[in-house]
């Protein structure tokens, strides 16, 4: 996958040469700031993915169409919670289909300060099993990220790195799962224009199975257009640098800030 790593490179240097930005949409890596009290913020992600992938001489394909709402706000200063709402329009595993809500997931993240220009934050969460019978996974899972952003070149770019884990149950498991799945990302991005950023991340994390060969890798490219202060739209393309990662998802998505 070659390829994939020369333009993730070559979109990464794009967004060194641009100006400050905080993280957002299209990236799955967080900054360390919270939403102000008394505000809210609506995001709506949006996920197509498109799989193939041969076991034993045999093609498998997946596919899938995925919506998520995150809703946010601040409790004070420093401290904001938010819930994460996904739904499945429609799932392909080898013929076999699926929709419905997923699993919701409930956040709270704490700011921890500035730290010689590099802000903190942790990021505790539960999801609670409340989706759809061939979605959920059956149990309540426990999760938690510790979040640093630091500016860069004088405030030009801004870098931010998530480093995550958590205790995983599974539905169906016949003992090769992972309990413990740690994940880290790394992301940068910039304003391009007034109102376009750029933005660029990538991320790993521990293979739920021991019968994987890799620990799954991705790239993500993409960009947000802020349409007014309030309103912002985004867009991307995530790339697998594993077999055991989906080859690709095209991303997109809204915020809404009141």
């Amino acid at each position: 996958m070659s390829y994939r790593r020369t333009l993730f490179a070559a979109l990464l240097s794009l967004t060194i040469t641009s100006s400050y930005a905080v993280a957002g949409q299209p990236l799955s890596t967080e900054d360390a700031g919270v939403v102000e009290r008394g505000h809210l913020e609506i995001e709506v992600n949006g996920t197509i993915m498109k799989d193939r992938e041969t076991i034993d001489g045999s093609l498998k394909k997946k596919s899938s169409s995925l919506l998520e709402t995150k809703l946010s706000t601040g409790i004070n200063s420093d401290t904001g919670i938010a819930m994460i709402l996904p739904y499945t329009i429609t799932a392909h595993d080898n013929g076999v289909a699926s929709d419905g809500f997923g699993d919701i997931t409930l956040e709270l993240k704490k700011y921890l300060g500035d730290f010689s220009g590099v802000h903190l934050a942790v990021k505790p969460s539960v999801t609670l099993a409340t989706g759809a019978d061939r979605i959920s996974e059956h149990h309540t899972q426990l999760g938690g990220t510790l979040i640093a952003s630091k500016n860069l070149l004088n405030d030009v770019v801004a870098l931010h790195l998530n480093l995550g884990v958590r205790h995983a149950t599974y539905a169906e498991d016949d003992g090769s799962k992972n309990r413990t799945i740690w994940s880290s990302s790394v992301a940068i991005e910039g304003d391009a224009s007034k109102n376009l950023t750029l933005a660029a991340e990538i991320g790993n994390s521990r293979k739920e199975s021991d019968t994987d060969n890799h620990n799954p890798a991705f790239a993500m490219v993409g960009g947000r257009y802020a349409v007014t202060e309030m309103v912002s739209l985004s867009a991307g393309v995530r790339m697998g640098l594993t077999t055991n990662e989906d080859d690709i998802r095209l991303l997109y998505g809204m915020i809404v800030r009141f």
